[in-house]
């Protein structure tokens, strides 16, 4: 049995991004919102903002276009561009409490250009909240005192009556909680917010501006936005046109990527006892989103075409092996690495079910995502395209996404139709190179289905 450990954590580390500019300290339109104090950001106009935000199945990526005019005196105005980070809370077993992610900014990428040249940034951290920083009192008519942790500055030049193009791009992981006792976990939520309110700060309104959100690989359907009206939906893209807007706290976005859940990890129904593992049946997870139910699993057995022999790492006790049967164990740092001479090109694996079953959709971890970073993810080969059989019929093409994955999957629906599942054979027919090797790795193949009813789920114990 496993002990009840009580988890709240960050699966990602930054919640907020923005416009660049700043709050001012106790004003009365935003009320006291940080130490971080912006320099002669009020002689500036924002003439244009135009922002696009792709959503990548784990991260989003941000760009945005500022057209900036300096109307009076030659000026250098100093902005911070914010990122609300959420440090983790973990309370273990001990009751012991400890929180990370306090001292590094979360934004990965992050390049500010001023007419085509890159800028020079510092990161600042916000010290109130903290010790000898009491959080002030003020509230503004939007919104209650908003502490935003980390400051990317910069500085900006401007001639008098300067007109200059600033643009800004980086990627932030979304914001979801997670708590969990035993095998069953509860998780809010991921979300990506965007902070309009901090261009509170420049000289008037911002004349015009444009935003565009795509979903570039997660389901168009599951995005919800805080304020749905302001926008228009074309296919996976929404579209937003505005003038003359003075932001407030209540205008800033927030973009729901993946919907709240809840998992319960249990043993599969009518599973048969795998390897040595006896009496025991695969495990399994019931996952309910809103009112619906799923159930994933690996009640499979996995062989391939080739498999690179395992190799001994320094520093590592035990050999490390890249077989087929680590796609079927839910571990991102194992993975199937093809053994063929070449990218992999025409290697197969094929998944064979225990127990014949309904299977909607194929949960894909593609590369070797094993470590902290994308470095491995990125030295070898990526699958980009699997021809996919399913009971050996006739295969169909799968498009894969090149994203490095540690908490999803994507997904590839199976045929409607096609009854109980007995076999899958998913061959690589496309790679996204490695840059240092040209084996291609597989790390996770989840097999998904919707349930009809809800399940009776028996309490963690």
């Amino acid at each position: 049995m496993k002990i009840a450990v009580f988890l709240v954590a960050a699966l990602v580390p930054c919640i907020a991004s923005a416009n660049g500019g700043g709050y001012l300290y106790g004003t009365a339109s935003n009320g006291s919102l940080g130490l971080f104090q912006p320099k002669n950001a009020g002689q500036i106009e924002m003439l244009t903002e135009d922002l696009r935000i792709d959503l990548h199945i784990e991260h989003g990526h941000v760009e945005v276009e500022y057209t900036l005019r300096n109307p009076g005196k030659a000026v250098t105005a100093e902005i911070g561009f914010p990122c609300k980070a959420a440090a983790a809370l973990i309370i273990d077993e001990n009751n012991a409490k400890r929180e990370e992610g306090e001292t590094t900014p979360p934004l990965r990428n992050f390049a500010p250009e001023l007419d085509g040249q890159k800028l020079e940034w510092r990161t600042f951290r916000d010290k109130v909240g903290q010790k000898d920083f009491p959080t002030p009192k003020l509230r503004g008519p939007d919104g209650p005192y908003r502490q935003v942790p980390f400051w990317y500055v910069f500085k900006l030049d401007f001639a008098s009556g300067q007109t200059r193009k600033l643009r800004v791009s980086y990627d932030t992981n979304y914001f979801g909680i997670t708590g969990s006792i035993s095998d069953d976990a509860e998780t809010t939520a991921e979300t990506l917010t965007y902070l309009f309110s901090t261009a509170a700060v420049w000289k008037g309104p911002i004349k015009t501006g444009k935003v565009v959100v795509n979903a570039a690989s997660v389901p168009a359907d599951q995005v919800k936005f805080n304020l749905p009206k302001r926008f228009t939906r074309t296919g996976d893209s929404w579209t937003w046109e505005f003038k003359n807007f003075k932001p407030g706290l209540g205008d800033d976005l927030n973009i729901a990527v993946h919907p709240a859940c809840a998992e319960f990890g249990r043993l599969l129904p009518g599973s048969k006892p795998a390897g040595d593992d006896a009496g025991e049946g695969s495990r399994a997870n019931f996952t309910r989103i809103g009112k619906a139910w799923e159930l994933s699993h690996h009640d499979y057995t996995a062989t391939a075409t080739s498999e690179l022999p395992p190799t001994k790492i320094a520093g590592e006790e035990e050999e490390t092996t890249y077989a087929a049967a680590n796609v079927a164990d839910g571990n991102p740092g194992t993975a199937w690495v093809e053994g063929a001479k070449g990218d992999g090109v025409g290697e197969s694996i094929t998944l064979a079910l225990r127990v014949p079953r309904k299977v909607a959709f194929l949960g894909i971890r593609t590369g070797y995502c094993k470590g902290e970073d994308d470095s491995l993810y990125y030295k070898n080969g990526r699958v980009a395209e699997f021809g996919v059989s399913v009971n050996g019929a006739a295969p169909f093409t799968a498009a894969i996404p090149d994203e490095r994955l540690t908490h999803h999957l994507y997904r590839i629906p199976l045929p409607a139709g096609i009854g109980e599942v007995k076999t899958i054979k998913l061959t690589i027919q496309k790679v996204y190179p490695g840059s240092k090797y040209e084996d291609t790795a597989v790390s996770d193949i989840e097999l998904i289905a919707p349930l009809e009813k809800a399940p009776k789920i028996q309490p963690a114990r």
